[in-house]
């Protein structure tokens, strides 16, 4: 007695004998896609286009519906369950047997899931399925998948263990946490796609070689067999020739300036010796924590879809431009309440829809966060004291720069006493909003956007910024717009920076990838500027083309300004201005000025 069941395994109605030798039944057994199993030889299998038979001498198929088992169909979903953070993905597969039918339709909870089996988390932690159904039929397999950042299903990792061997057996999507104490990476680790990195309090992931043996020469204590050697690159200071030099030195967590010959150490400082493998430092070790960067970044690769979270990042040796989260080929990560600090180049550098958020990214060697990427999120961060190797400001330092984004948002951050400018867009960044930032106290330009497209800067507390001496004309303000269209400035507050709102035009019209790059539609309105010294607002250029001052759209309405002692604070039409001169131009007819 032979069952016979359709492709989707259902069991079919009885059919008369099927003579194999006309064509006709032939035709009929395939078109009907009939799967013939059986406990009888002989056992034929028919499915379009082909029949096979356990032997070759049989001629006719009687199928009847009977009680004979067939093969069971079954579905299996693979992984079985998984564990990601919101909005990170994870790649289900489906396996079919028992029937030639292997088409499926995804269904899942708590996100969403493609007709490949790709899944996105939803923000909402919890655990959902996810289900793979025979198309058209009714049997099914699932898996779980468990949404949050941390907990019982994630892998823990103590400090010693190999992080990238367990990132190496564990599938896309897994949670691993990170148990306190310090980590410290003999290479850099490149996460799978879905990946959660998540500290406990006081975890620490370092890129730095602890130093526990010394010897002595003369004055100075040695370390020998010092084989790193990153690579070289930046503008530095003429003070601080060796800030392009990768490597740092750090005692109880203090760095000590670098210096380019032995006879330049001396308190605070250290030479290291290339040639030589050697460390050469003056401050005595004894008792002390002696720390060497040597390891280039501590997350990198291309994955998408990873989350690192509480954790502290420090001491990479990451040169000038580069991250010690490198995000630059990466994709939809999401860097939230993490400490990173005592990095050499960038500590966060950033690729397309990075979502930055809630960290302390501090005393970094270059930059806080810098990099490029569309629809990127910088969100009520603390962004200070960064550029400590010393960088060139005007070559790229400070607390931020920004290149070639587009939709970028920087909310709700808190930038201070960064080494050069604190918020800074250049090159090609379109459809920029910078808001509710509070930028304070850094020495070059508080909030700079340069050599782009459209943007709003609104609602910003801006004070005490521009004190580096190296800016001129007008450098040093607390908003700057440079060969830059279109651009919204309202609601802002500025006080006691070196000068208030400028917009500068200089031969840089061509720069740019979309369109030319001028002072052009350029609104300032709303907003309220205290200056005690310096300009207070307007509008320079050096390439002798009024139009920008009579007929580009520039305008300066409706702002209040406090004035100090500087008889003309306002500059328009290549002039120094008194207030009835500004209004002369058509500029804050309707501001307000108190002196």
């Amino acid at each position: 007695m032979v069952a016979a069941r359709d492709r989707d395994g259902a069991l079919m109605q009885a059919d008369p004998v099927y003579d194999l030798r006309r064509s006709g039944s032939m035709t009929r057994l395939l078109r009907n896609r009939l799967v013939l199993v059986g406990l009888m030889a002989p056992i034929v299998w028919a499915s379009a286009g082909t029949v096979v038979m356990a032997q070759t001498t049989a001629t006719l198929v009687r199928v009847y519906q009977g009680s004979t088992t067939a093969p069971a169909v079954t579905i299996s979903v693979a992984p079985s369950s998984a564990s990601i953070a919101p909005g990170a993905t994870v790649q289900f597969a489906a396996s079919v047997t028992g029937t030639t039918n292997t088409s499926v339709v995804w269904t899942a909870t708590g996100g969403t899931i493609s007709t490949a089996g790709l899944y996105a988390a939803g923000q909402t932690a919890g655990t959902y399925r996810i289900t793979a159904t025979i198309s058209g039929g009714t049997i099914s397999g699932s898996a779980a998948v468990t949404i949050g950042n941390s907990g019982s299903d994630s892998v823990d990792i103590s400090p010693g263990q190999d992080i990238q061997a367990q990132i190496n057996s564990f599938p896309n999507g897994t949670a691993f946490r990170l148990k306190a104490g310090v980590h410290r990476l003999r290479a850099p680790l490149v996460p799978r796609g879905g990946n959660v990195f998540v500290g406990e309090s006081g975890t620490v992931v370092s890129g730095a070689r602890l130093l526990t043996t010394f010897s002595r020469s003369g004055s100075y204590w040695v370390v020998d067999g010092q084989t790193q050697q990153g690579e070289v690159h930046g503008a530095c200071e003429a003070a601080y020739p060796r800030c392009s030099r990768p490597e740092d030195l750090y005692i109880d967590d203090i760095m000590l300036q670098h210096v380019s010959s032995l006879a330049g150490v001396g308190p605070g400082k250290w030479y290291f010796d290339y040639d030589g493998d050697r460390i050469f430092f003056y401050d005595d070790p004894t008792g002390r924590r002696v720390e060497t960067t040597v390891t280039r970044h501590a997350f990198g690769g291309s994955a998408p879809h990873v989350t690192i979270s509480q954790l502290v990042i420090e001491k990479f040796a990451n040169p000038a431009q580069a991250g010690a989260i490198e995000g630059d080929h990466t994709s939809l990560w999401t860097v939230q309440n993490n400490e990173v600090r005592f990095n050499h180049g960038v500590g966060i550098r950033l690729g397309h829809g990075m979502k930055v958020v809630r960290n302390a990214v501090h005393r970094n060697g270059q930059l806080g966060v810098g990099g490029v990427g569309d629809d990127v999120l910088v969100e009520q961060n603390t962004i200070a004291y960064n550029n400590t190797a010393h960088h060139s400001v005007g070559w790229e330092a400070g607390g931020t720069k920004f290149v070639n984004t587009l939709r970028l948002v920087v909310r709700g951050n808190q930038v201070h006493h960064n080494d050069g400018p604190g918020l800074w867009t250049d090159i090609n960044n379109r459809d920029t909003l910078y808001e509710n930032n509070t930028v304070e106290d850094n020495t070059g330009n508080g909030i700079f956007h340069e050599v782009s497209y459209a943007a709003i800067i609104r609602n910003n507390v801006v004070r005490r910024n521009g004190k580096y001496t190296g800016l001129a004309w007008s450098g040093g303000a607390g908003i700057v717009v440079a060969a830059s269209p279109n651009v919204q400035i309202y609601g802002n507050s500025l006080a006691s920076n070196a000068n208030g709102i400028i917009a500068i035009q200089q031969n840089r019209a061509n720069e740019g990838a979309y369109g030319q790059t001028i002072i052009e539609n350029l609104d300032v309105r709303d907003n309220a500027v205290l200056t005690s010294s310096g300009t207070s607002a307007g509008l320079l250029q050096d390439i002798n083309d009024s139009s920008y001052f009579t007929s580009r759209n520039n305008r300066f309405q409706n702002n209040d300004y406090q004035l100090g002692t500087v008889a003309r604070p306002f500059a328009w039409s290549n002039q120094d201005l008194e207030e009835q001169q500004w209004q002369s131009y058509g500029q804050d007819t309707l501001g307000s000025f108190t002196r």
